[in-house]
């Protein structure tokens, strides 16, 4: 990852034909507090959203502060979940993506250096779609895109179509392998109440066998709202869980008011990023964030065949020792369980269950319910542990 950010500060020195040195960031330091105001405390103000677009400190202070991390959090999501991510792309060769609220482009590029990671070779060309109210946001993606382009030597084509307006009034096209949404729900449609206009448009331009890419901020009030997106989406089997967890039926987590489902990871945090920290009094070294990939329910066979054998789990905490045993916490198909193992119980198709690590996904094969918990025995089988 410190190769992509490193790739990405020259992209951004390009676009702002300005080198990211200190007298630089010391200039656009007061301008990121500003825009974290606007993020968090301010965020019930909607006239602010697009107004960064349309200020050119504010514009490369969220470049320089908030695109990278946004960035990140996408290439991660894809690289845990690669072998869902290359069944996506279609024998054809061509990929086509509509990024939704597309901003100056965070989505779009995780996508794009996740693609600029792996092998190219029957990728041939990329539709790209950047739809966006605001205008400038959406030529500055295009532009932060193009320069990706020149500056890493991405080989497949990659035709860019810009749309200024909204997924309800995009008429343009249908039938998009990946539709991307990042940041976007619970600053426009959730807020007004559009929970079931989203289902219905998400469900009418993505392809029968095309992924819905959801990202949203780890706050709690987003996260509660976004699990209750998640679940409606779920409802009547319109679309099916792929990550991260596989649970179809109501998120346990909105059981208790205080809780809500969010990721946690530690990232390379670059220098320039750090520097604004210090002048500002933040601390920006961890990664959070809310996902959700999904897909029409006929396409989930294709897409998860081969992945696991057997029931599959994802593992939601850490691995807890406790006296005699080892416990930890899965989502699967039927909800979230605390599975425990005991240290007397332990042989070699179950010793993985030790090594778990939280959002490992597995397989796990005679274990019984006992109360709240389920229980794995010396003839339980624990396989898989696909940590991308």
């Amino acid at each position: 990852m410190e190769e992509i950010l490193s790739q990405l500060k020259r992209i951004i020195e390009s676009f702002a034909y300005k080198r990211i040195d200190s007298s630089f960031l010391d200039k656009i330091a007061p301008a990121v507090n500003e825009l974290s105001y606007d993020f968090t405390a301010g965020r019930q103000d909607w006239n602010k959203w697009n107004r960064y677009m349309n200020s050119e400190q504010l514009l490369l202070a969220y470049l320089v502060y908030y695109l990278p991390p946004n960035l990140c959090k996408i290439f991660q999501i894809c690289r845990q979940n690669q072998t869902i991510i290359e069944k996506m792309i279609n024998k054809k060769g061509v990929l086509t993506v509509l990024d939704i609220g597309c901003g100056p482009g965070s989505a779009t590029l995780g996508l794009l250096f996740y693609l600029l990671k792996r092998r190219q070779g029957e990728l041939r060309t990329i539709e790209l779609w950047l739809l966006d109210s605001s205008a400038p946001a959406m030529y500055a993606a295009k532009r932060m895109v193009n320069l990706f382009v020149q500056q890493t030597g991405f080989v497949p084509q990659l035709n860019i179509n810009c749309v200024k307006g909204t997924l309800d009034n995009f008429r343009q096209k249908k039938g998009f392998d990946l539709i991307l949404a990042a940041d976007i729900l619970n600053e426009i449609f959730l807020q007004r109440g559009w929970t079931e206009q989203i289902k219905g448009e998400f469900c009418n331009r993505l392809r029968t066998d095309g992924i819905l890419f959801l990202l949203e901020p780890s706050l709690r009030s987003t996260g509660r709202q976004f699990l209750k997106l998640r679940d409606h989406l779920l409802k009547d089997r319109t679309f099916y869980p792929l990550a991260p967890c596989l649970a179809t039926l109501s998120c346990p987590a909105l059981d208790n008011p205080k809780d809500w489902c969010h990721h946690a990871h530690d990232w390379p945090r670059p220098d320039f990023i750090a520097y604004i920290d210090n002048k500002i009094g933040r601390c920006k070294d961890v990664l959070k964030y809310s996902y959700l990939l999904a897909c029409r329910g006929e396409a989930v066979q294709r897409l998860m065949s081969g992945k696991l054998e057997g029931e599959a789990w994802r593992v939601v905490s850490s691995l807890m020792e406790e006296k005699g045993k080892f416990s930890l916490f899965m989502c699967g198909r039927h909800g979230r369980f605390k599975f425990t193992l005991l240290k007397k119980e332990i042989n070699n198709s179950n010793a993985p269950f030790c090594s778990l690590q939280r959002y490992d996904l597995v397989s796990i094969s005679r274990y019984e319910k006992k109360g709240k918990e389920m229980r794995l025995y010396n003839n339980s089988e624990v396989r898989g542990s696909l940590r991308k």
